[in-house]
């Protein structure tokens, strides 16, 4: 799950405010491809996100309190989605070097 986000207008520029997530916030992976909790919905979701995409993005800084994710970042192949988080093909092949696939991202 996303986080849902409100949009505040406030003296010419926009401000995206998320609520407050109780619990404890893990990062399972980042812009590089790096995994760091080995949490399997979180894998098998960047996974998705890239076949789902027909590989023109992957969703990676996948992050956030349990299922309740914020601040992901969209790379792409050929740094289209653009942005200092978009790391390029590097952070996709980075992300599938280190993932490994399960049940759930076959089930995806």
């Amino acid at each position: 799950v996303v986080v849902p986000h409100q949009i505040l207008h406030f003296e010419g520029a926009n401000y995206f405010i998320e609520p407050y997530l109780k619990g404890q916030f893990m990062k399972h992976n980042d812009i590089f491809g790096n995994i760091y909790t080995g949490f399997m919905l979180a894998d098998a979701y960047s996974h998705f996100s890239y076949h789902f995409s027909h590989g023109k993005y992957m969703v990676l800084d996948v992050q956030g309190v349990d299922t309740y994710w914020t601040d992901p970042a969209l790379v792409s192949p050929g740094r289209a989605a653009g942005g200092i988080t978009d790391t390029g093909a590097d952070g996709i092949r980075g992300f599938f070097k280190k993932h490994t696939c399960r049940d759930l991202c076959r089930a995806l």
